[in-house]
């Protein structure tokens, strides 16, 4: 009788392991979700904008130079603006630690900072840190005090034509570039 009763322990033991193992292979141990993304883009400039305009954007150099509502400049004459013609002005969130000015070429003329001669003219500016009338052929620094934003620097141009021209080159535009610089880059 106490083997009858073992046999049948054994049985049910038997079939307890057996329910277990067909639960767990037919139930699954991870569960599946059935999710649905969307993103928002959020921009944003941590460090603001650093920016600069300037006023007037031009100027005809010889714009009534040579009277009779002329506008041709002979070789070696020059010309200039006065009383602070121009205006850099930072129009950005950034303060600028510094402001460079530069001439470029025309289509048919070389700048030069003094003294042109063939085919050449040379441009300078006055005003900011250039105490002097001061040659921009090449990148000289207009500002090197800090200009907070809605502050400004002020500057004039003149412009003197070459000794000889070797062609009658019409209009020129010479393109004079302001650039500024953040004060923490």
């Amino acid at each position: 009788m106490m083997g009858c009763r073992r046999e049948k322990i054994k049985k049910l033991l038997l079939i307890g392991i057996i329910t277990a193992i067909l639960t767990t292979s037919t139930t699954p141990l991870v569960k599946i979700a059935i999710a649905a993304t969307d993103t928002v883009d959020v921009t944003f400039n941590p460090q603001g904008n650093l920016s600069v305009s300037v006023t007037p954007t031009s100027w005809d150099a010889d714009s009534n130079l040579n009277g009779g509502g002329n506008s041709y400049m002979y070789t070696g004459q020059s010309n200039s603006t006065s009383g602070n013609y121009f205006t850099a002005s930072n129009d950005g969130t950034l303060s600028w630690s510094r402001a460079y000015i530069q001439a470029a070429n025309t289509a048919s003329m070389t700048v030069v900072d003094s003294s042109p001669s063939t085919d050449e003219f040379s441009m300078e500016a006055y005003g900011g840190d250039l105490t002097s009338w001061t040659g921009v052929a090449t990148n000289r620094t207009l500002e090197d005090d800090i200009i907070n934003p809605s502050g400004s620097v002020t500057f004039d141009l003149n412009v003197t034509m070459g000794t000889v021209f070797t062609d009658e080159y019409g209009e020129q535009t010479c393109t004079i570039s302001i650039t500024v610089i953040d004060t923490d880059p």
